[in-house]
């Protein structure tokens, strides 16, 4: 997904837990109401961080707030996340109303605009950040425990 070449967005209408929450690190833009959250209780179930996280999140949220995401499996709720620079905008609107209208703000904003521009824009965006993700996986996969094992079966 990191290197996906259209705009990837998201609308978090409630919480987003585990690899869920993990792959959300990935999306270019980020939308959520104001009771969404992330969990991602990775090693409360003894288990390594998943979905490329332990990269993508320390990128997205600064080294300390993936620590406590990740590691000790805090609650991270919108307005932290918005802080963070991990959401675009909180929307003060029903769960099921936000699809809709992240759609008409996308519609907007991106109105006269000219979409091979924006999608060459958004590839140099993203080469200018390392790109660890593969790297991560393979680590992640070399950090699987015996325990960890015991757990899948």
């Amino acid at each position: 997904m990191y290197t996906h070449s259209k705009l990837l967005v998201g609308a978090l209408n409630g919480p987003a837990i585990g690899l869920s929450a993990a792959l959300l690190a990935h999306f270019d833009l980020l939308y959520a109401i104001p009771g969404a959250y992330l969990l991602t209780p990775f090693s409360t179930l003894s288990l390594v961080c998943e979905g490329s996280s332990s990269a993508t999140f320390p990128r997205r949220l600064g080294h300390s707030l993936a620590v406590e995401a990740l590691v000790l499996g805090k609650k991270l709720e919108a307005m932290r996340l918005l802080q963070a620079g991990f959401l675009n905008e909180i929307m003060d609107v029903k769960a099921g109303e936000l699809v809709g209208v992240v759609v008409g703000k996308l519609r907007e904003g991106l109105e006269g605009k000219d979409r091979e521009a924006c999608l060459v824009s958004k590839r140099l965006i993203k080469e200018a950040m390392p790109n660890e993700d593969a790297t991560q996986v393979i680590r992640s996969l070399n950090s699987i425990t015996p325990r960890s094992l015991m757990l899948i079966d």
